[in-house]
């Protein structure tokens, strides 16, 4: 595979390193700087919602344990989203992209496999905090990351993550490494450095989904891409073809013929990472349009949720290559069971976290429900397609199909309001009504921040 990319003369890291180094706000077009805000915002609600999960608590006692609590009090340091604590970028990073994921209710492409916005936007806020940028420049810096992770994910998420790799945690480092070049200004020549060295942290495997590790995967790629650009900074040297080169990232972790004129066309003038969705619903992405359904079909219903005699969710094989659990145990194993996300929508009419706690994982009513509940799939339907059907014990038959998932589907994406609405149900419990609405407020005008410092002194806890 190794022979045909050299044969072709494509210089893959070299160019995607160039690219990263050299974007500036100034070359961006009008629907992309808006894109990029419309992540930040979604981003900055995921991590508030995470803030004060115990994932992100162990992480934050494993760092004063080793380093002290001094390291937790860096007043020259990063912010920790909804917290009081400031620590290094690398480790600011780590913490703040494992917040993002921990709930699985940030942004996804789907196409490239990825939850770009945990790679991207927690090492972008940490190291221009570190660096005091503007807001232009962190602007530019996340369409960098955005770009570099979603051309690599679309070229190996075939070969790359459907074997068994997440790409979010491999893949993911080469986005938090560009993001950082951007910021650090590293030349091209150091970027290529920084690039291959993140070629070689790139880790994760699916196996980890339902646990705390699935969301760490982002946390490392953050925290691995921003020490790369920082050594390379200093004249660390890292391969010059890591993903290219013989026994690179394409050979080694890919499990099969990548295309990688994928990742070099229209570089820098088409911007693929814009065609995302974001999560309306709390929980794996692909069984989103079966929720989009069972809503619609819930009025008719009417809450006689005993008289349901089988609900049958016909999805793409891609449900059941994911969300495999029927019976969870506990809030995290529940976001990666269909029968439960279906059985919650129904009765609680919402699928939001409090949807996918312990407690309702546990709770009677939703048990006996999602026994009920058949997940077939079929090749035939697209991701974002799901036919539901709903048997009733009088003889109904409920049928909805849904071609496009609300939010999740790049062909039915959500509204400014609908990701504004979402970010203020989950960061108001954490810093407030009216911090809320500035940061939300401050956000759709990043660009104008001088200093990207004083728009993160609006997301730390009290």
């Amino acid at each position: 595979m190794s022979d045909t990319v050299n044969a072709r003369g494509l210089q893959i890291t070299g160019s995607l390193a160039r690219f990263a180094s050299e974007l500036r706000y100034e070359s961006l077009p009008a629907p992309v700087v808006r894109e990029v805000k419309r992540a930040l915002l979604d981003f900055m609600g995921c991590a508030l919602l995470g803030a004060k999960h115990k994932a992100v608590t162990v992480l934050l006692s494993y760092l004063e344990q080793t380093r002290g609590r001094e390291a937790l009090q860096n007043r020259s340091g990063a912010t920790i989203i909804g917290r009081v604590e400031r620590t290094d970028p690398a480790a600011a990073a780590w913490v703040n992209g494992t917040m993002g994921h921990v709930y699985d209710f940030d942004d996804v492409q789907t196409a490239a496999g990825t939850h770009p916005g945990v790679i991207v936007v927690p090492a972008a806020l940490a190291a221009a905090e570190h660096q005091g940028v503007d807001g232009r420049v962190l602007v530019a810096a996340m369409a960098a990351g955005y770009e570099v992770s979603g051309r690599v994910g679309l070229a190996t998420q075939a070969t790359h993550y459907e074997p068994g790799w997440h790409s979010t945690g491999t893949v993911g480092t080469l986005g938090a490494a560009s993001t950082a070049i951007n910021i650090l200004g590293l030349d091209p020549e150091q970027a290529n450095n920084a690039l291959g060295a993140a070629a070689s942290h790139a880790a994760g495997i699916r196996v980890s989904f339902g646990t705390m590790m699935k969301s760490l995967h982002a946390g490392n790629a953050c925290a691995h891409g921003i020490e790369c650009a920082f050594l390379a900074r200093l004249g660390f040297t890292g391969p010059k073809v890591a993903l290219e080169g013989q026994r690179g990232f394409f050979e080694a972790a890919c499990h099969g013929p990548v295309d990688p004129s994928r990742i070099l066309t229209d570089l820098g003038s088409e911007y693929v990472f814009t065609r995302k969705g974001y999560k309306l619903y709390a929980c794996g992405g692909v069984v989103h349009p079966a929720l989009d359904a069972a809503l619609t079909l819930r009025s008719s219903v009417k809450g006689a949720y005993e008289s349901i005699r089988d609900i049958h969710a016909e999805t793409h094989p891609q449900v059941l290559e994911q969300m495999r659990i029927k019976e969870p145990v506990g809030g995290m194993q529940s976001k990666f069971s269909p029968y439960h996300a279906i059985a919650v929508t129904l009765i609680d009419g919402c699928a939001l976290p409090t949807q996918f706690t312990d407690a309702r994982a546990a709770a009677e009513d939703v048990r006996q429900l999602r026994q009920r509940v058949r997940v077939d799939t079929s090749p035939r339907l697209r991701r974002d397609e799901t036919i539901l059907t709903i048997e009733m014990a009088d003889g109904r038959r409920l049928v909805h199909h849904v071609e496009h998932a609300r939010g999740y589907s790049p062909d039915n994406p959500p509204s400014d309001q609908d990701l504004e609405d979402k970010f203020m149900t989950l960061a108001e419990p954490v810093i407030g009504v009216a911090r809320s609405r500035e940061l939300a407020k401050r956000t759709w005008d990043v660009d104008a921040e001088p200093n990207i410092r004083k728009w993160m002194e609006l997301s730390r806890g009290a």
